[in-house]
C-alpha cells in the first residue's frame, strides 16, 4: 500500500514555488524598468561610470548592457514557465493523481526549459565577463561559461522522471482498463 505524500511537504513546496515566482517576476520587472531608464539616461550613466571606474569608452557598454538585460529577461521567462509547470505538478500530486500523461509532458517540458536555461546562461556569463572587463580591466575573472554540472545532472534526472511518470501513467491506464 502506498503512503500519501505529507501535505505539509506539498504545502511548503507550493509556498516555495509561489515565493520563487514572486522573486522572478519582481527581478524581471526591475530589469525591464531599469534597463530602458539606464539607456535613456546613458550620458549621465557614462559620466558616473567614468568617475567611479576605469572605463575608457563607456559607449561599448551600451550593447553589452542591452544584451545582458535581454538575455536575463529571457532566462527569467524560462524560469517562470518552469516554476508554473512545477506548481501544476505539485497540485496534481496533492489531488492524488501524479502518474498521468500530462504530468509526464510537464516534466519533459521542465527538462527542456532547464536545457534552455543552461543555454541562455552562456551569453549571460560572456556578457557579464565583457562588462566586467570594460569597467575594470585589471579584475581577474574566472571565465566560467555559466554551465552547471549540477544543472546538467538535474536535467537528466527530470527527463528520467518524465519517463517514469509516462510509464506509471501507462500502467495506471492499463490497470484501470482491466478492472
Amino acid at each position: 500500500m502506498t503512503r500519501p505524500v505529507d501535505p505539509r511537504l506539498l504545502k511548503g513546496t507550493r509556498i516555495a514555488i509561489y515565493v520563487s515566482l514572486g522573486i522572478v517576476g519582481l527581478v524581471g520587472l526591475l530589469i525591464a524598468v531599469i534597463g530602458p531608464v539606464l539607456i535613456w539616461n546613458w550620458d549621465e550613466v557614462v559620466l558616473e561610470l567614468a568617475k567611479a571606474s576605469q572605463v575608457k569608452d563607456a559607449t561599448v557598454l551600451i550593447p553589452l548592457a542591452v544584451g545582458l538585460c535581454f538575455t536575463v529577461i529571457m532566462a527569467l521567462g524560462l524560469v517562470w514557465v518552469m516554476l508554473s509547470k512545477l506548481l501544476a505538478l505539485v497540485r496534481s500530486v496533492s489531488e492524488g493523481s501524479p502518474f498521468s500523461q500530462i504530468n509526464a509532458a510537464r516534466l519533459r517540458l521542465v527538462g527542456w526549459l532547464m536545457v534552455g536555461i543552461q543555454v541562455v546562461s552562456v551569453p549571460i556569463a560572456l556578457l557579464g565577463h565583457e562588462i566586467t572587463m570594460a569597467v575594470d580591466p585589471e579584475k581577474m575573472v574566472d571565465g566560467d561559461l555559466g554551465i552547471s554540472l549540477n544543472g546538467i545532472l538535474g536535467i537528466l534526472l527530470v527527463f528520467v522522471l518524465a519517463g517514469v511518470f509516462e510509464q506509471g501513467a501507462a500502467m495506471r491506464e492499463e490497470l484501470e482498463g482491466t478492472v
